[in-house]
This record gives structure tokens, sequence and C-alpha cells, in this order.
């Protein structure tokens, strides 16, 4: 699983939130789980100030079926907003996938 592109942004007209969106890929030759993810602000010194752990039925919005994964080839959208009211401000980001 590859994260491809992500973003971080104020969303519009909600002071205290953020808009994450990201593009995940399968780039093996089977069907892979869907991962966790990590999304960590930093501040300028690149110190984590706010670190976010989410789960599949976090970042897609649903459960997930018994036998669903992403296909090989396949492509995971995210598009969530997180609350940020009361944390220290952050200068960059980073997100990473992976398997607890």
């Amino acid at each position: 699983i590859r994260i491809e592109a992500s973003d971080l942004v104020e969303a519009p007209g909600r002071t205290g939130r953020i808009l994450f969106t990201a593009t995940m890929s399968n780039r093996g030759n089977t069907g892979q789980d869907f991962p966790t993810l990590e999304l960590r602000l930093s501040d300028s010194s690149n110190q984590t100030v706010v670190s976010r752990v989410m789960v599949p039925v976090e970042y897609l919005g649903r459960a997930i079926g018994k036998d669903e994964f992403i296909p090989p080839g396949g492509e995971v959208f995210v598009n969530m907003q997180i609350e940020l009211q009361g944390k220290a401000p952050a200068s960059g980001y980073g997100v990473r996938a992976f398997y607890p």
C-alpha cells in the first residue's frame, strides 16, 4: 500500500477543523487489507504537536465487509474532517499507512 497523494487544509468556514484528503493505492499483485492511517501534525521545529490514528471505518465512513479488500492496482480515496480545537498550531504534517 502506498500513499500516492495527500492534502491538509483548514475546512472552509469551520474554525478548528481541517480537511484531510489522501489517495492510497495497492501496488502489489494481490489484494490487501485496508491499513490503519496515522496523521501527524508538526510545528516549525518538526516536533509532533498532534497525532491521530484512524482505522478504516473512520476514514472510509462505513464498515468494511468480511471479504472486502483493496484489489491489485486499486485505489482508495480518503476525505474527512478532523477536529483540532484547542490544539497547538501546526506548520507541517505527515501521513503513513501501517498494519498494527
